[in-house]
């Protein structure tokens, strides 16, 4: 598997301001938060639409960031068959958490 996070192209972008880094890794959570929502109300519903919208959104979230993994399983889930999707979203939330432990590793502390 490839590292979770690689934020050498947003540090580069922001010029290492911690403050801006911190603001962008607010809005990645939240969105992120979102799209794991909008993702379990498709499955729920079978909804394949929403699926896919909100697969390709994670995607583009998760590339922005710099998480190539799980914007590679994100890309997987927005084609995968129906049968499949309940695990991709189990690896997309495993990824997520991964990202998350490593860009705030004091909220996954707090968890333990």
């Amino acid at each position: 598997m490839s590292e979770s996070v690689n934020l050498d192209n947003l540090r580069a972008m922001t010029g290492g301001d911690k403050a801006v880094e911190y603001e962008l890794f607010t809005i990645f959570l939240e969105s992120s938060e979102e799209l794991l929502s909008q993702l379990q109300e498709a499955l729920a519903r079978g909804d394949q639409e929403l699926w896919r919208r909100s697969a390709h959104a994670f995607k583009g979230t998760a590339l922005n960031l710099g998480a190539p993994e799980l914007a590679h399983l994100a890309a997987t889930a927005q084609s995968a068959p129906q049968e499949e999707k309940q695990r991709i979203f189990g690896e997309i939330q495993k990824e997520y958490a991964r990202v998350k432990g490593v860009i705030f590793p004091q909220s996954s502390a707090r968890r333990v």
